[in-house]
């Protein structure tokens, strides 16, 4: 997507609507053809962005309807890792322009966002009623730490280096669901 390759370099507050038809070799009144405005533009954009990651997450549990809620949750943290890890132009675009967007735009686009919230809390709930996980600790809180600490790997991650995606993901789920203190 020509949009977020710009926008993923210049942010929401730097790039025009010629910036972007420049980038499609198109001229600026056929990019306005198709969006009314810059804000539109990005609006559909931050839609796409979570929307992408929202599908990912409910193909992958679509695809093991017999799992333990546990296995579920598992699968989620490998598939949102595998998603997130290699942030593209699209991914990049979502976290640079998301703070420069006035709060009425970032409202119109949360409706996602909190299906996919709502998603994974569900995995987690169901996996705390199985008895899978500790029931003293929020479910809300641990949605919120899980997704918030996968979601800053791309600023981390490098491809060359010492540790695979899978790895990263393997890890990530064993700290957050047995802990990091050595058993006893």
């Amino acid at each position: 997507m020509a949009a977020a390759a710009v926008f993923s370099k210049s942010g929401y507050s730097k790039t025009t609507m010629g910036d972007i038809a420049r980038e499609l070799g198109i001229h600026t009144a056929g990019l306005y053809y198709y969006f009314e405005s810059r804000e539109v533009l990005v609006e559909e954009l931050l839609k796409y962005i979570t929307q992408r990651l929202a599908d990912s997450a409910k193909q992958t549990l679509d695809s093991m309807p017999d799992a333990s809620p546990l296995e579920r949750l598992k699968a989620l943290i490998r598939s949102y890792t595998l998603v997130v890890i290699h942030r593209d132009d699209v991914g990049k675009a979502f976290h640079k322009v998301y703070d420069q967007v006035s709060p009425e735009l970032r409202q119109r686009t949360l409706t996602v966002p909190r299906a996919f919230a709502a998603l994974w809390q569900s995995v987690i709930d169901e996996a705390i009623a199985s008895g899978d996980l500790r029931d003293d600790i929020s479910p809300r809180l641990l949605r919120l730490l899980l997704i918030g600490s996968m979601s800053w790997m791309p600023d981390w991650y490098k491809p060359n280096g010492p540790n695979t995606p899978e790895e990263i993901s393997d890890a990530l789920t064993t700290l957050f669901l047995t802990g990091a203190l050595k058993a006893s």
